[in-house]
């Protein structure tokens, strides 16, 4: 709150509910004396907050993303976006929007070393794996090796053509949309980064695969690129879906539905 104060030069209040609350992060909204409205961000890793910061003075450039505020070593505060998220709306036009600008964000230069682009490959299998290892226990001997054969198998030969920026965490719920059915802003680029253009279209549509033709419609991929989904969606899915239930696991989250969407995901010829 004194970040806000400091920023605003008056009184600041803020919910007694937390938007998120984590043990190394917590969200919360606060409001100024004229009800201008806020998002503060408090988190006790410095990186998140300064990669964050960044990360959003990049991106407004080309696409809608919350005005920053201001920023010390363990908050940062930004003006809070009216809308609805993604997550909540099913227009096929609203999804297409969606794709339309994350076109634009992944257009931005990337700042991405050459050897990343072309390790991609062993690096997305080698995460992927990881995630098998990582989630422990919650997965039976026969679940971790069902999963292990199907990334070694399902993401042969995945080459990248391109590192673009990425927005890392591109959750439909990150979406926010307004009346119109624009967006209104794209939220939370903590994982700001580069890689392939897929990771973040599968994160979009992790939840929602019926709409990635829309979304796709909006952000006219490339040759190489649609070749990729075609090839790798479902690889891209399974590990998103895996990767969410261990996070979840590890807050004492429920974590069993986003276990069991990268099960569905996880096999030769998904429904």
């Amino acid at each position: 709150m004194k970040l806000l104060r400091a920023a605003l030069g008056g009184s600041v209040t803020r919910n007694v509910a937390s938007r998120v609350e984590l043990a190394e992060r917590i969200v919360f909204d606060a409001f100024d004396e004229a009800g201008g409205h806020y998002i503060v961000k408090v988190d006790s890793d410095w990186r998140r907050i300064s990669d964050e910061v960044d990360a959003m003075r990049y991106v407004r450039t080309v696409v809608p993303a919350p005005e920053f505020v201001a920023a010390d070593e363990t908050s940062l505060a930004y003006r809070y976006v009216d809308g609805t998220p993604l997550t909540e709306v099913n227009d096929a036009d609203a999804w297409r929007n969606a794709g339309e600008t994350l076109a634009k964000l992944h257009a931005l230069p990337a700042d991405c070393p050459e050897e990343h682009r072309l390790n991609w490959g062993a690096h997305f299998l080698g995460g992927a794996l990881e995630e098998t290892t990582r989630i422990g226990s919650l997965l039976t001997e026969t679940q971790r090796q069902r999963f292990v054969d199907y990334f070694t198998g399902g993401l042969a030969g995945l080459q990248l053509d391109v590192c673009v920026s990425l927005h890392g965490d591109c959750q439909a719920e990150h979406v926010i949309i307004d009346a119109a059915g624009g967006v209104a802003a794209l939220l939370d680029f903590a994982d700001f980064g580069c890689g392939d253009a897929l990771v973040d279209l599968c994160a979009l549509t992790a939840w929602h695969p019926h709409q990635l033709n829309a979304v796709l419609d909006g952000y006219q991929p490339s040759a190489q690129l649609l070749a990729r989904v075609d090839r790798y969606r479902h690889a891209y899915w399974a590990r998103r879906h895996l990767g969410v239930a261990r996070w979840r696991a590890e807050q004492n989250l429920p974590y069993h539905d986003a276990l069991n969407a990268a099960l569905k995901f996880a096999t030769p010829d998904p429904s």
